[in-house]
């Protein structure tokens, strides 16, 4: 997809065009799997009319749409510089850009197409998106607009849904009453990996990193945060340690500190699984159903009647 004229996506018969794309594609058995939308120079940075502006984006808008006839999995899109005036302005080429992919966002996904947004490194002159930098802050707000509508629309269809969110990092800015509800907690996962795996780390330290993980969120975010040693993303928690007591160490940790307790299917048992998706291997029925795996079904089961039992294992008062 090229250009603002003269081209089949800007004319009228441009859906029939995209059609014609995709069977003379489907007849010689070639699959279209990666699109470029319309793009514009960044060689200089310019207020351009308002009018362009919509142009431009009325383009786009058809590129997607189109992808999306010719079964395109990814567009690649560039994000576009913005001036203050007449000097590059990195605030308001975020502002604009966000606005934009948020509408590029919401239809490509209708439309079952990617977008891949294109670093667009240029050495004679500054320009957005030429850092990772930007394009990680602008993804992170395009994130957090998306969230929110998502949590305004849950919430009109049903008041106490629950939005966990899968977040590798700290989450505190998806965590203020408008986007999720709680998120995987891997900085608690993190906390309790390195104290096993890094002989150095006395208690101090893990008292440190406690006090550190359960400080970053405020105390009702604290009491529902999904604790977790290993997911469907992650290396088996038996495989990561490589023993059982230290195994079941940890787990006992996990049963011990605020938040909700997550076991990872297979994990009460156990189950031994690498890198993903080596970690997502299938339940051994035949050999629970053969009792194989009681003993550790019951240790577990010991850990979960404790929790339920004893509300300080349950509450944030812990003390070291």
């Amino acid at each position: 997809f090229w250009g603002l004229t003269a081209n089949p996506i800007a004319e009228d018969n441009w859906r029939e065009w995209a059609m014609l794309q995709k069977e003379t594609a489907d007849e010689v058995g070639l699959p279209i799997t990666t699109g470029h939308a319309h793009f514009y120079s960044s060689e200089h940075c310019e207020l351009l009319p308002e009018e362009e502006h919509e142009m431009r984006s009325k383009m786009i808008m058809r590129d997607i749409e189109a992808a999306g006839i010719c079964g395109i999995d990814w567009l690649v899109m560039h994000p576009e510089s913005y001036c203050d005036g007449i000097y590059y302005s990195r605030k308001l080429s975020m502002e604009r850009n966000l606005e934009k992919f948020k509408r590029y966002g919401e239809l490509a996904a209708k439309h079952g197409v990617g977008i891949a947004i294109e670093n667009m490194f240029i050495r004679k002159m500054p320009c957005f998106a030429a850092s990772s930098d930007d394009l990680m802050e602008l993804l992170d707000n395009m994130h957090y607009a998306m969230t929110e509508d998502l949590e305004t629309k849950m919430d009109s269809l049903k008041e106490d849904f629950f939005i966990l969110g899968e977040i590798w990092h700290n989450s505190i800015q998806w965590l203020r009453g408008d986007e999720f509800d709680s998120v995987m907690n891997y900085t608690f996962q993190t906390l309790i990996n390195d104290f096993w795996a890094i002989e150095s780390y006395t208690k101090k330290d893990f008292m440190y990193g406690v006090n550190q993980c359960f400080s970053i969120y405020p105390r009702q975010i604290n009491s529902i945060l999904f604790n977790l040693l290993d997911s469907h993303d992650t290396i088996r928690l038996i495989t990561k340690l490589g023993n059982i007591d230290k195994f079941y160490q940890q787990l006992t940790v996990l049963f011990t500190m605020p938040g909700t307790v997550c076991i990872y299917y297979g994990t009460e048992i156990a189950l031994e699984g690498g890198y993903d998706p080596d970690c997502r291997r299938c339940m051994p029925w035949d050999e629970i159903e053969s009792h194989k795996f009681d003993d550790r079904i019951d240790k577990v089961k010991t850990l979960i009647t404790a929790r339920k039992a004893k509300a300080a294992l349950r509450n944030q008062n812990y003390c070291f």
